[in-house]
């Protein structure tokens, strides 16, 4: 069973390879065609036109999106050949002692979780991955638990090789706290520690004990919710802007969003959106509210700001009074400062570009109107529905990791 897994991972990249460039195909691309989980960056949509927006909006959206079968198959893709190699050594090494003392069945019955669980371990923090490493991880885990209690594993699998693994987990966790390197981290931990449960309920002292086996395995059942529950992961704020994106009804996209600034106040992206639906619906006092609080908890953010002083200078002189307000109450003595910085004349015409391309309204020169004078807005184009993903979304990032895509 780990000769047949390995063969497949390596049928799986040189497959995708060899598409790639028959088809003159990103790499990456042809991975996720084939079935495996990237780290997508969904733009936003105004007047037909792509604009990104602060790359605020990404993940495995394709899991999002119910494409559940992708958890097991992206196991088998490797972001390039340094990544496969390390793991068909480090598999081959360890699945062949483990399924030695197990035997092809029960090598077969722990391979099928261990792959999908460190997976969707990974899942859980909102993260793409990709490669057989947490699978890997999840044999040293046994293996490591088996040799305190066969002298053959004992033997065969030498106390460096565990120092080795474990020193592997640990250097992931240092190399991606100082951004050095992003490793799938969860995904290894949740592997070594899935191998080492499952061989000390069934080889461990209490292997004699019948119904304990039996528990083992029916516990395994909890992998069907677990699978709901990376697909619907009510706890990530992104996913529900993702959702607001996909929904048809403008009330729907707007509990979305307000459902994912409250998981995550740090979508900046998330609060522009939700401040244009207001907008949309000529509701200005609600929308300026919306930017003021999102500005509160993303205050360096120059989307927000450009977005705020733009909607200053479409209110009449009753909203501003009721804008000033709502500056008092969110920042205290701070209101005055914040209000100066809103009712600045101009901007720095070099950033024009990022302007445009990291907010939802079209660009307004403003260098052109008096200090404060009242301009109108521009009409939306309302199609009665919110913005949604473009048919195919910006897949340009991807970042290779130890263990896959993963942000």
């Amino acid at each position: 069973m780990t000769a047949e897994s390995l063969v497949v991972c390596v049928a799986v990249y040189l497959g995708s390879v060899f598409q790639a460039i028959a088809d003159q195909e990103p790499f990456e691309e042809v991975q996720r065609t084939w079935g495996a989980i990237c780290s997508l960056h969904q733009p936003a949509i105004h007047d037909g036109v792509r604009r990104s927006l602060d790359s605020d909006l990404h993940g495995p959206l394709d899991v999002w999106s119910r494409e559940w079968w992708r958890i097991p198959i992206t196991a088998f893709h490797h972001s390039n050949l340094a990544h496969l190699i390390l793991n068909l050594v480090g598999a081959w090494y360890l699945g062949r002692r483990l399924e030695h003392r197990w035997g092809s069945f029960t090598m077969a019955l722990f391979l099928i979780p261990a792959v999908c669980v460190p997976i969707m371990s990974e899942l859980c923090f909102g993260n793409a991955v990709m490669g057989f490493s947490g699978a890997t991880f999840a044999m040293l885990g046994a293996l490591t638990v088996l040799r305190q209690f066969d002298d053959e594993i004992a033997r065969s699998c030498p106390p460096g090789v565990v120092e080795f693994g474990v020193g592997m987990i640990v250097l992931g966790w240092v190399l991606t706290a100082f951004e050095v390197f992003p490793c799938a981290n969860v995904a290894h931990l949740a592997g070594f520690c899935y191998g080492a449960v499952i061989a000390f309920l069934t080889d461990g002292p209490f292997r004699h004990v019948l119904i304990l086996r039996i528990s083992v395995i029916l516990a395994h059942v909890w992998l069907l919710p677990g699978l709901l529950l990376v697909m619907y992961p009510f706890w990530i704020g992104r996913y529900h802007w993702h959702q607001a994106t996909s929904v048809k009804s403008p009330q729907s996209a707007e509990k979305f969003l307000e459902r994912a600034i409250n998981r995550d106040s740090s979508l900046a992206g998330a609060w522009l959106l939700w401040s244009q639906f207001a907008e949309r619906r000529s509701d200005l006092p609600d929308a300026w509210q919306r930017l003021i609080e999102g500005i509160s908890h993303n205050p360096s953010n120059p989307c927000l700001m450009d977005s705020t002083r733009r909607l200053w200078r479409h209110l009449d002189s009753r909203q501003r009074k009721g804008a000033e307000l709502v500056l008092a109450r969110t920042f205290g003595r701070r209101s005055g400062a914040w209000l100066a910085q809103i009712r600045k004349d101009s901007y720095d015409k070099s950033t024009d570009s990022d302007f445009e391309s990291s907010t939802f309204h079209s660009k307004v020169e403003l260098s052109k109107w008096l200090l404060d004078q009242k301009i109108e807005l521009p009409p939306w184009r309302i199609t009665g529905e919110p913005p949604g993903p473009p048919e195919n979304m910006n897949e340009d990032h991807f970042d290779d990791a130890a263990e896959g895509q993963q942000l």
